[in-house]
């Protein structure tokens, strides 16, 4: 008597309860558009903001932590400012999220997870990637589902939490 339901790139790209706008909203950052564009269709989200990047960082860390896992940041000056962002949960690093990022003038960019070479890169493309754990990014998209389905349909759900601290 159980039913699973699992959704990946529509988790992502949903306008309301979308991973990455979810996240946004987490980190009271306010969202003015998409990003991380795949065929036509946005996964992630972007928007400005004026504040020191270290206390972004702190706002991501403390979300990693609650989720079981730890952020990380590549190199950055204590005195940065982020002024645009993007965020694009889970495996959000690629070579197209990095060009788009350039387009947008992103200078700081929040996923779940990237490739090694993504930190060796930032640097020279002046831009701060903030890893803040596969996992820790992509669930708050099932728990809104799960929520919505219980709302809307009175079916009841239960999120199992299984961090692996990636």
């Amino acid at each position: 008597d159980i039913a699973v339901y699992s959704a990946h790139l529509p988790l992502d790209a949903h306008p309301r309860i979308g991973n990455s706008r979810l996240l946004a909203g987490q980190l009271g950052l306010n969202v003015l558009g998409g990003f991380a564009t795949v065929h036509g269709v946005a996964c992630g989200v972007h928007g400005k903001a004026d504040l020191p990047t270290s206390d972004l960082f702190a706002r991501v860390s403390a979300f990693a932590e609650a989720h079981g896992g730890r952020a990380i940041a590549t190199e950055t000056a204590t005195e940065r400012r982020t002024s645009r962002w993007a965020i694009c949960s889970g495996a959000g690093v690629s070579q197209d999220t990095l060009a788009e990022a350039a387009d947008y003038g992103v200078d700081t960019l929040i996923v779940g997870e990237g490739p090694h070479w993504s930190a060796v890169d930032a640097p020279e493309r002046n831009l701060v990637i903030i890893y803040a754990g596969h996992y820790a990014t992509e669930t708050l998209g099932v728990v809104a589902v799960g929520e919505h389905v219980n709302r809307v349909f009175g079916i009841p759900h239960t999120f199992v939490a299984s961090p692996t601290g990636l």
